[in-house]
């Protein structure tokens, strides 16, 4: 299974290089974003692909160990929005990812998808959800996911997030597997300069194994 798509690998990559890729993608949100070549929209495709290939062309100008690489959605079984890749050795291209990225919008474009940002309603479209199904990142130990914050706060929705998912976990098992208070976000970070905020949260997946998510959000 391609790990570019999946996040399925037999080997566990690095903790530091992912971090640095993860950090990378923080520091260039606020520029994307006020991109004066940004094309306009608000839909979570436009917005990620745009995204994904400011963060290439950044990541190659700054010779970075590491390139992007956007997965765009092609029907079939759902992938993981963006993934960093190795970049500046032999073959790079052939190795699996450093790390994997998911991708948001807050709020979420329906009502009945309130909650997607964490679980989906009738079927595994939640963020977090994929993230602790193995559907994304099985076999990383971090990986990282982008909000888009259009509307209310950061402070605002970490609250929220943290009341679905102390929800969850209040109840029976939901989306395929069960949810524990602990998986709340926690350590939010803010830059009123940029308008970014930064949170992370630990996660145990089906398979036991457990995932840190660090979660990149910039104010629209």
């Amino acid at each position: 299974m391609n790990s570019r798509s999946s996040g399925i690998l037999s080997y566990r990559p690095s903790v530091k290089a992912a971090e640095r890729a993860i950090d990378f993608v923080y520091r260039h949100l606020p520029i994307w974003r006020d991109h004066p070549e940004r094309p306009a929209g608000k839909s979570e495709n436009k917005l990620t692909e745009s995204l994904a290939k400011y963060l290439n062309d950044e990541a190659r100008h700054g010779d970075q160990p590491f390139l992007f690489f956007h997965q765009p959605s092609a029907g079939g079984r759902r992938t993981v929005d963006f993934s960093a890749v190795p970049y500046g050795t032999a073959n790079n291209f052939a190795k699996p990812a450093i790390t994997v990225f998911e991708a948001k919008r807050l709020p979420a474009p329906e009502r009945r998808r309130e909650r997607e940002y964490v679980v989906g309603v009738d079927r595994p479209s939640g963020g977090i959800q994929r993230f602790k199904l193995g559907r994304h990142g099985s076999g990383f130990p971090l990986a990282a996911m982008v909000g888009y914050v259009q509307k209310g706060t950061p402070a605002d929705w970490l609250n929220t997030i943290n009341s679905w998912i102390a929800e969850l976990a209040g109840g029976l098992p939901v989306g395929g597997s069960p949810w524990d208070r602990r998986e709340r976000l926690e350590n939010l970070g803010q830059n009123a300069k940029t308008h970014t905020a930064h949170a992370c949260s630990r996660h145990c997946r089906i398979d036991e194994s457990d995932i840190v998510i660090r979660h990149l959000w910039v104010v629209m």
